[in-house]
């Protein structure tokens, strides 16, 4: 049986393919891609020709199905309103079509804590109302066509996550700021007020999805893990890569919380056997990202 990833070159299609083929049960060969435009991949010494994405009905039965092709914040200044809307309402088409096409035994998507809309975060532009819109809009649609077939259907909120597989690590907060130590032996944080954030490993996210059995009615989950505060997590990274560390003042009367309370991932989890990493190791597995782009 095959499993379908839709995305081939982003971090989470990374993430997942490194899951897959170190499973015994999923060769390389059961793995199929399909992305913008046919092309060849490479994931270390294992190379994958990526279609085209387009509804298609396979004529081997789908496993796993993995739509992770989605726009995301970053791009809507890039591409206009116009366009980053209907492009990402086009995958979501495309998506529930497949769905309904090939009746995959299990689907997979990684959403975003944005869909929530009681969170306390500092001001964001029309991009993050566009993208939690959009996110919402694509849990609602593949979970009627799931529903429909009758495929098992896994959901992950995600807020913010670390790990070995993240292609532009400048990006993200915690992959900034190890470039920072390792280029300048010093880590500025942009932010005057307290930025709480819970990092998880996005491979073990993406291992609970995976690995998750249970599935008569749909998992919906949030992503969770070590509770740190970014000027500490500036600190604890320079102590670990041997730099000075900063001195920063916080405004503590002003905080941006995007992160979930919800420890329902810890108790998946501890369900599968899967043992989180701690900040320190997060830290590390996401250095080696950077490593291997240097």
């Amino acid at each position: 049986m095959k499993t379908v990833i839709v995305g081939s070159s982003g971090w989470v299609s990374r993430a997942a393919e490194s899951l897959l083929v170190s499973s015994p049960n999923v060769p390389a060969s059961d793995v199929l891609f399909y992305g913008s435009h046919d092309r060849v991949v490479s994931f270390g010494l294992r190379n994958y020709n990526v279609q085209r994405w387009s509804v298609t009905t396979l004529e081997e039965p789908v496993a796993t199905f993995l739509p992770f092709a989605f726009h995301t914040v970053d791009r809507y200044q890039i591409m206009g309103t116009d366009r980053y809307n209907s492009e990402n309402e086009e995958l979501i088409r495309k998506s529930v079509a497949f769905i309904r096409h090939n009746q995959p035994q299990k689907c997979v998507v990684i959403s975003s804590g944005i869909v929530y809309s009681d969170l306390r975060l500092s001001s964001r532009n029309d991009a993050y109302s566009a993208y939690a819109a959009l996110k919402k809009r694509e849990e609602e649609a593949i979970a009627l066509a799931c529903e429909e077939v009758g495929t098992s259907l896994v959901i992950c909120r995600l807020f913010s996550a670390s790990g070995r597989h993240m292609p532009e690590p400048q990006k993200y907060a915690i992959g900034n700021m190890i470039i920072q130590a390792i280029h300048q032996g010093r880590i500025s944080v942009d932010s005057s007020f307290a930025v709480f954030r819970r990092y998880v490993d996005m491979a073990q996210v993406l291992e609970i999805c995976l690995k998750w059995e249970h599935c008569t009615q749909p998992l919906i989950f949030d992503s969770a893990g070590y509770l740190v505060e970014l000027h500490d997590l500036a600190i604890r990274i320079s102590e670990i890569f041997g730099i000075k560390r900063g001195v920063y003042e916080v405004d503590v009367n002003n905080e941006d919380n995007y992160y979930s309370r919800s420890n329902r991932m810890e108790s998946l989890a501890s369900s599968l056997g899967i043992e989180l990493f701690d900040l320190d190791e997060q830290i590390r597995n996401t250095a080696l990202s950077i490593s291997a782009s240097m």
